[in-house]
């Protein structure tokens, strides 16, 4: 079933960028709806192999041999079930967020541009992106179908779903967002191209001129790894002109493919002027072709047919021509405003012949000149909390307009001031741009979560000795920091914190809080904070509510028990409360009519109070004495009293080991008293928790 993105990527002997590219791509995309495909070029280093082990998610399909660049993204294409298609070379790079940006730009604009992104340098030694070698408009010359870097100043602005583009005149195929709804309606990457070489552009220019911008997301930024030559396979060099062939043939009208092919071949056979323009079907009368030229026009000719194809319905469904490519972008060729005379149909510019295909071009480290210089960027390489607003300055020479990008949401700030914040843990980076200069800072979002939304604790009297107390547990992101937060209380009169574990490997903290003074009855949802730092800000808090007794249930319960007559022999350890003044050696023949309840108490919310009062001993006081009952509080926040106690007058005294005491019938002798209310006699009226 379709998920929201297929992230298709390419390779062909790719070694360990291959694993890394993974990696990246993995982590970059945590949390969204994607699927990860990778096509494989026919590889023999093992490579794929190895990846599929390590990540099983991972779907490959695989082409028997070796198809070439175009065809094998085409492949990927074939299989993906995303709404949007993100295409991604083996040894590429993403920063923290930048395949979600590119997944969001094509959404936002309905899926009708193709969309690309910031492309630094990427070091695969260290597997970091250079933060001065960073390219971003791509341009394409249509006379010789080259192509170059533009300067991200040079770059036309487009507003699209509420976000700001550049147009990029170019496509390059390192990194790719398009909606798979675009990408079929273009015909996607020509499956008949060879080896390597002008698919990307040929794809962008179809994008184009069938009326579907591409748009450069400066945000959003991929690592690419550019190198002077191939060192993972060879790319003959006619396979490179008959794709350049077949990207003319596509997408020119007849006399200019005419002058196009015409001086193509002659820079090619050093301008031998042997050839002339032939019937439209077939353009060229050729003299025998020599060297690559010869292979490349025969490879072409094989698969002409699937071309002039393609190019019949291109045509028929364009809404712009080569002619309005060339005044948009400002090149020289091809224009219908003048004639162009030179001698055997060779184009002005026509540039040097190459031995060999060389890769796209890397990014250059020295811009052009521009009047406002980002020197520098600070903070750098520091670490925040998620949710927490963060500041940065840009320090700028010649001030001029600068831009910020690579921010959280909200991303605030003009000039050199910028003020972001991130949601969710992970590695970010933010950029400020001026003229062509960008510099970078590398930001640690990190996370720290309390194990519970509040916590409740509580106090025993007196406090230096009371020995309740609640635990509590921090989960730190990244884990290592479990090793830096500080977890302090905001108000100590109110509770103390007690940190008893700290795991780095895990990230986890443990703790418990002990109450100091009762959390006021207005305050439910408490006043005072577990307080988790991080560089001296706060990451997160959490309430700690101190409940104390305060209260017994109203109205009183109702008799748990009936009324029980009995005789008894107390002594001052019955109830100190009534016999505590009775002497060591004496007890006192008492008749008792008793009646049992269960008191509730209550704390300061009017709530039963906690659990963590259990075996707390219950006090009444007698007289302004507090004096002991012999009763403790159950889980539930009771106590059981025999508060309905009716006593005979005048008990009798009588030493301990007396006949008088043991003759002391175990039956009592007098009747319960009418119309004795006992619940009207319930002695407690103050009381506490000891």
């Amino acid at each position: 079933m379709p998920v929201r993105a297929s992230l298709l990527v390419s390779a062909h002997n790719e070694g360990h960028c291959l694993r890394n590219t993974i990696q990246s791509v993995l982590a970059a995309t945590a949390g969204l709806d994607v699927e990860l495909i990778i096509a494989d070029d026919a590889s023999t280093d093992g490579s794929v192999a190895d990846v599929a082990r390590e990540f099983p998610r991972v779907k490959v399909v695989r082409n028997a041999i070796r198809e070439g660049a175009s065809p094998t993204k085409h492949l990927a294409a074939t299989h993906a079930v995303g709404e949007v298609l993100v295409f991604l070379d083996g040894h590429t790079h993403p920063e923290r967020d930048a395949l979600r940006r590119l997944i969001e730009d094509v959404e936002a604009t309905d899926g009708n541009a193709i969309i690309t992104p910031a492309v630094p340098h990427l070091d695969t030694r260290t597997w970091t992106n250079s933060r001065s070698q960073v390219g971003h408009g791509y341009g394409l010359t249509l006379h010789d179908l080259g192509c170059r870097w533009v300067a991200r100043s040079l770059l036309r602005e487009q507003q699209v779903g509420g976000r700001t583009f550049l147009e990029s005149p170019a496509l390059i195929g390192c990194v790719v967002a398009v909606s798979r709804r675009l990408y079929h309606a273009l015909r996607g990457f020509d499956p008949h191209m060879r080896s390597w070489g002008v698919e990307d552009l040929d794809f962008g220019l179809k994008a184009w001129l069938l009326g579907h911008p591409v748009l450069h997301d400066p945000h959003a930024v991929v690592g690419h790894r550019f190198r002077q030559s191939f060192d993972n396979f060879t790319v003959p060099l006619e396979h490179l002109w008959a794709n350049q062939l077949r990207m003319a043939r596509r997408h020119f009208t007849e006399a200019v493919w005419s002058q196009w092919v015409l001086a193509f071949r002659k820079r090619h056979e050093k301008c031998g002027c042997q050839e002339r323009a032939g019937a439209a079907n077939s353009p060229l009368t050729l003299t025998p072709p020599q060297g690559p030229w010869a292979l490349a026009w025969e490879t072409f000719q094989q698969d002409r047919a699937s071309v002039e194809q393609e190019r019949s319905d291109l045509l028929s469904r364009r809404v712009h021509d080569e002619f309005w490519y060339a005044e948009r972008f400002g090149l020289e060729w091809p224009r219908l405003e003048r004639e162009r005379k030179k001698p055997c149909g060779c184009l002005e510019a026509a540039g040097t012949v190459h031995a060999q295909a060389e890769p796209s071009p890397q990014p250059s480290p020295s811009p052009s000149p521009a009047p406002c210089e980002v020197l520098s960027v600070t903070p750098e390489n520091l670490t925040i909390c998620a949710g927490v607003n963060q500041a940065f300055t840009a320090t700028v020479k010649n001030p001029g307009s600068v831009s910020w990008s690579g921010g959280g949401q909200p991303a605030t700030g003009t000039g050199t001031k910028f003020t972001t914040k991130w949601n969710e843990p992970g590695n970010y980076s933010v950029s400020a741009t001026c003229g062509d200069s960008t510099k970078w800072v590398s930001v640690t979002v990190a996370s720290v979560e309390f194990g519970a939304s509040s916590l409740r604790t509580g106090y025993t009297n007196p406090t230096a000795s009371s020995t309740i107390s609640t635990s509590g547990f921090v989960m730190c992101t990244p884990p290592h920091l479990a090793g830096e937060v500080d977890l302090r209380s905001s108000n100590s009169s109110r509770f103390t914190i007690t940190i008893t574990e700290r795991i780095p490997e895990t990230g986890y903290i443990s703790f418990f809080v002990k109450g100091k003074s009762a959390t006021p009855a207005s305050k439910p949802e408490g006043d005072a904070y577990v307080n988790a730092l991080l560089g001296g800000k706060i990451c997160s808090r959490l309430p700690v509510i101190v409940v104390v007794p305060k209260k017994l249930r109203t109205p009183y319960p109702e008799a748990d028990s009936a009324v029980t007559p009995y005789n008894m022999l107390a002594d001052r350890t019955t109830s100190p409360a009534y016999f505590g003044t009775i002497n060591a050696n004496q007890v006192a023949r008492v008749t008792v009519w008793e009646q049992r309840l269960t008191i509730g108490v209550n704390d300061q919310f009017n709530q039963p109070l906690d659990a963590m009062y259990e075996g707390a001993e219950v006090k009444e006081q007698v007289n302004g004495n507090w004096r002991s009952i012999n009763q403790s509080l159950s889980a539930s926040g009771t106590y059981e009293d025999p508060v309905g106690w009716i006593m005979s007058a005048n008990p009798v005294l009588v030493p301990r080991n007396s006949d008088e005491a043991a003759a002391w019938p175990t039956e009592p002798t007098l009747t319960i008293p009418a119309a004795q209310n006992f619940i009207q006699n319930i002695p407690v009226t103050v009381w506490e928790v000891c």
